[in-house]
């Protein structure tokens, strides 16, 4: 059975390994892949991928920062 962890959306499945900015970079990235796909923008190139994953962190640090961790 799969370990769950209560996360700010409710409760998620625990993977072993990931940070908690890892998690909030995903989760960054998962809301920008929802926003262009509704606005139809979501046949992203393996560059804009990859500044959109670099953002993501960018994000996440400041979310971790905002914390005061």
């Amino acid at each position: 059975m799969q370990k769950m962890t209560q996360t700010p959306r409710g409760f998620e499945p625990m993977v072993e390994g990931m940070t908690l900015r890892d998690w909030f970079a995903g989760q960054c990235m998962r809301d920008t892949f929802a926003s262009l796909a509704a606005s139809g923008q979501a046949n992203l190139n393996e560059f804009q991928l990859e500044r959109c994953a670099r953002m993501s962190y960018v994000a996440a640090d400041a979310m971790l920062k905002a914390r005061g961790e």
